[in-house]
């Protein structure tokens, strides 16, 4: 049976990882909210903020419970502890749930998005950015997303999507002849990080002998185009960072698991100590 002692240097140990894990997920959480919400612009979703915020408040609520946690061992607060012990218990749930919704809709979820993006990209990109602020940051969130992700449109070989945008239409008005007109954004085209320079922008642009000027993808390959679509670049990009989150959320799991059950062998040592039974002895 473990001593009393024992217990409160295993929860402060506990706690101590409680903060690590906390301080960990509010930093993800503010780095992905600052830095990746492009993704949030080009699938007109707020999921991804979402989950961004979750973060966040997360790892504020997780911080704030170690203290709380040290304080219940140090002070052997019963009612302390029991607070703890329900918090904690209330934010396991909070993550198992979080997960159990996203492995369900996973499927849906993928399906629904490839509309999305198709939809933000047609109706926002380059429709009057200069007097609507929202479509201004969704084309520069297409932007920067294909020129970080490497990838044009939203499907594979789908930069013929960009014939039905409003950038495309302004271009065609504004043009004398189809010699003159961009059929892919600057950002569809590849860049060369080592040269912090595009490769050839008026091939990739307005390539003459195929495409994006010619939107069947069996005719001769443009090497200055990318042809991934930033649906399934988007997918890839998920799952390189998908390691980070499982060891996150792995971590979260386990510390909880131990907080909870340390927590309720330290109140049952409170209440056996604060017990005192009274004497059944005939005099």
């Amino acid at each position: 049976m473990l001593s009393k002692g024992l217990l409160r240097v295993l929860l402060g140990v506990t706690n101590v990882l409680l903060f690590i894990a906390g301080g960990t997920a509010l930093g993800v959480g503010v780095w992905y909210s600052m830095d990746k919400l492009f993704i949030a612009d080009i699938i007109g979703t707020d999921l991804f903020s979402a989950a961004s915020y979750l973060f966040i408040f997360c790892g504020s609520c997780i911080l704030i419970l170690s203290f709380l946690g040290c304080s219940a061992a140090v002070l052997e607060s019963k009612k302390l502890s029991i607070v703890y012990v329900f918090l904690l218990i209330l934010i396991l749930i909070v993550f198992l749930s979080a997960a159990i919704i996203a492995a369900v809709f996973q499927g849906e979820l993928t399906s629904s998005l490839t509309g999305r993006m198709q939809t933000s990209l047609k109706q926002s990109y380059g429709n009057q950015i200069s007097s609507n602020e929202e479509n201004k940051r969704v084309t520069d969130s297409w932007d920067f997303a294909q020129k970080t992700l490497r990838c044009c449109g939203v499907d594979d070989s789908g930069y013929g999507i960009y014939r039905e945008t409003q950038w495309y239409r302004d271009q065609v008005t504004r043009a004398i002849d189809l010699s003159q007109v961009n059929f892919v954004p600057e950002s569809c085209c590849v860049y060369l990080e080592h040269r912090q320079q595009y490769q050839n922008v008026d091939l990739c642009q307005r390539n003459p002998y195929g495409p994006p000027t010619n939107p069947d993808p069996n005719t001769s390959k443009n090497d200055h185009l990318y042809y991934d679509g930033c649906m399934s670049a988007a997918k890839h990009y998920g799952e390189d960072n998908a390691g980070v989150i499982l060891a996150i959320g792995f971590g979260f799991s386990f510390v909880l698991i131990a907080g909870i059950v340390l927590s309720i062998l330290i109140i049952r040592k409170i209440a056996d100590m604060n017990f005192d039974p009274v004497s059944t002895k005939v005099v």
